[in-house]
């Protein structure tokens, strides 16, 4: 069975190699391939064979954030240490646990991105917060997969009968790298982070696909790009966050007295893909508050919330993504995780798709938050106290809804790497502004103008992916 599995890889490797100029496969190959069927070694391995594509894409890969570095000369194949690895690799004996741990850790970009997910709901992050969380990682994620891949090539020292290098090792660099950046963002969690990400790399191990030395030269990368990332971090002004900002007065905080967690200065963080300052991007500024359109809009949230239909108050709960939870750029991190999973993308494909995806959520929230305190339009409830609202009223201006824009940039990016998807994340784009009127915490003008806000930060986010690889390159990580 597992020569029949590892035939049906070198015809699909041969007929990649037709198409593009340098490829490698997973690493598969670098599998055990002696093992009794049904043995729990056979089963590990199987998983693993079947959780994979059989390419990755190189060409005009670049890291994003972070410059390039260089480890020592590694090892040859036939010294007497990588000998003593291969000993030690192929000595051992797995038990269910770690078979267990193989398959959750088959896909790391997933899943340090499901701890990120956790850290947000324990913590209480916030939303504009939480999306600078998962974009730091996933850019830490990116730049050192992407690193590691290069290193491959510098050194191509290969284990067992493979075409794949396995120094150094790509998962380890992601454990290091997801490890270091979340302990930088929740020092609280170092120790269970670091736990961990030794568990990640030792999954690398008992699946036989890395030697130890692999292992250790894929920390040290890992080491090497969160430290470059959180230099970024430091650098990107959000420590200013919540310095105040000139009053408007219209909008009055929820609290007394004000609450100072409201970031405020939000709006003059560091953007990752919008080039220009966003105090100077157009936009439509929202209706006076005297205005017709104003009191249109007011009535239309009266008749809305007084007349509520069980879907309708399904959706708005659905969508609420309120303190406590995944916040909205991490409910949208779930529906792009779901859909890597569902089409089996490689790491490579779930890396570029999280990095851009996650970056493009923080952009968002800069510029929406921009908006927000700029007009400090009031919040619905505020405005009548006929409208009712079905959930929290959040403790910042109303104008733009930050859920339509989040939404309006995720469906977008989303969109363009999963074009057969591309209706059903628009109307779901749709639906999630919808909500914030049906929970009476928005105007229709909130979330038409998030939407459209979104998609112009989604678009230019295209746009930059298309610069990090090639055009052969893109054409093969999408479905």
């Amino acid at each position: 069975m597992i020569k029949n599995i590892k035939n049906t890889c070198l015809v699909l490797l041969l007929v990649t190699l037709s198409s593009c100029q340098t490829i490698y496969d997973p690493p598969i190959n670098t599998l055990p391939y002696v093992y009794p069927e049904g043995s729990p070694e056979s089963i590990a391995n199987l998983k693993l064979m079947e959780s994979l594509k059989v390419r990755q894409t190189f060409g005009n890969l670049k890291t994003i954030e972070s410059k390039f570095i260089t480890l020592k000369v590694a090892e040859k194949i036939d010294s007497d240490q990588i000998k003593q690895e291969i000993e030690e690799i192929n000595s051992q004996k797995i038990n269910s646990d770690q078979e267990n741990k193989i398959s959750y850790w088959l896909n790391p970009i997933i899943k340090w991105n499901e701890i990120a997910r956790e850290l947000v709901v324990k913590y209480k992050t916030n939303p504009p917060e939480a999306s600078r969380v998962y974009a730091l990682l996933s850019v830490g994620q990116y730049d050192a997969l992407v690193t590691a891949y290069q290193t491959k090539h510098i050194y191509n020292r290969k284990f067992r009968n493979s075409t794949y290098p396995s120094y150094p090792s790509e998962t380890a660099t992601i454990a290091q790298a997801s490890a270091k950046i979340l302990s930088y963002l929740y020092p609280e969690e170092e120790l269970f982070l670091s736990n961990k990400a030794e568990e990640n790399k030792n999954a690398g191990f008992w699946g036989r696909e890395f030697l130890k030395s692999d292992l250790i030269a894929g920390s040290e990368i890992g080491d090497n790009i969160s430290k470059q990332i959180i230099t970024k971090a430091q650098k990107d002004h959000s420590d200013n966050a919540k310095r105040p900002i000139e009053k408007i007065e219209i909008w009055k905080s929820l609290t007394t007295p004000p609450d100072t967690r409201l970031l405020p200065s939000w709006g003059k963080v560091k953007t990752w893909v919008i080039a220009q300052k966003v105090e100077d991007i157009s936009f439509d500024p929202p209706p006076e508050i005297d205005s017709q359109e104003f009191k249109d809009s007011v009535n239309q949230l009266i008749q809305i919330t007084n007349n509520l239909s069980s879907e309708q108050e399904k959706i708005a709960k659905y969508w609420a993504d309120g303190s406590g939870t995944y916040t909205p750029s991490g409910h949208w991190n779930i529906i792009a995780t779901d859909l890597l999973e569902s089409n089996r993308a490689d790491l490579l494909k779930s890396a570029h798709t999280m990095a851009f995806l996650n970056m493009s959520l923080m952009d968002a929230s800069i510029f929406c938050w921009h908006i927000k305190y700029k007009y400090q339009v009031l919040r619905p409830t505020q405005a009548s106290k006929e409208i009712k609202n079905i959930i929290p009223v959040p403790n910042f201006p109303s104008y733009t809804s930050g859920h339509s824009s989040f939404s309006g940039t995720a469906s977008t990016v989303l969109g363009n790497v999963f074009p057969q998807e591309k209706d059903k994340l628009n109307k779901m784009a749709e639906e999630a502004a919808m909500s914030r009127l049906y929970g009476g915490i928005h105007y229709n003008f909130d979330s038409k103008q998030g939407l459209k806000n979104g998609r112009y930060v989604g678009d230019l986010t295209i746009k930059m992916m298309d610069k990090f690889m090639g055009d052969k390159d893109l054409e093969n990580v999408r479905f």
